[in-house]
């Protein structure tokens, strides 16, 4: 629950703005420790519920690919994420601590659900909860927490 507290405590501070011509499907988001998520077209053979895509940015170089799926029967968008099992290497792992992992984020309004339609303005924050932990237990221990990377991503802009 402490990343929900914090994650409130933000509503107030945030002051990045999205450009009106940006919509949510292209934002980048950014963390001060230098992780970094951007949005991107979802793949053409992405499964049926699957809304949103997005690549992490890691401190270290390299890339993780997350999605956005909402579930049939299931009303809340899970988020996951994937990517080699270690740095530099090359098998593919998927880190995610538990089955049930809602994406969340900050509107005008508060704290939301991500939404299932990605064609609107693009959120203040994205939270995906447990994505630190979940990379804390994995090979990326060494080379990402040198500082405090977390589970909120702040708009930073718009990808071309």
């Amino acid at each position: 629950m402490r990343w929900l507290a914090a994650f409130a405590t933000l509503l107030g501070t945030s002051a990045a703005i999205a450009a009106p011509d940006c919509p949510f499907s292209r934002a980048t988001y950014a963390q001060e420790d230098g992780w970094t998520l951007q949005f991107q077209p979802v793949p053409r053979d992405a499964p049926a519920n699957q809304t949103a895509s997005f690549i992490l940015g890691l401190k270290s170089g390299d890339t993780l690919t997350g999605a956005i799926m909402w579930p049939n029967g299931y009303s809340t968008p899970l988020w996951s994420v994937e990517g080699p099992c270690e740095p530099g290497g090359s098998k593919t792992c998927r880190f995610t601590e538990e089955e049930n992992n809602t994406a969340y984020v900050l509107t005008d309004n508060g704290i939301e659900m991500m939404p299932q339609e990605m064609d609107g303005e693009p959120a203040r924050e994205v939270l995906l909860p447990r994505l630190a932990s979940s990379l804390w237990y994995s090979f990326y221990r060494g080379t990402e927490f040198a500082g405090e990377p977390g589970d909120v991503f702040s708009f930073s802009g718009c990808a071309t």
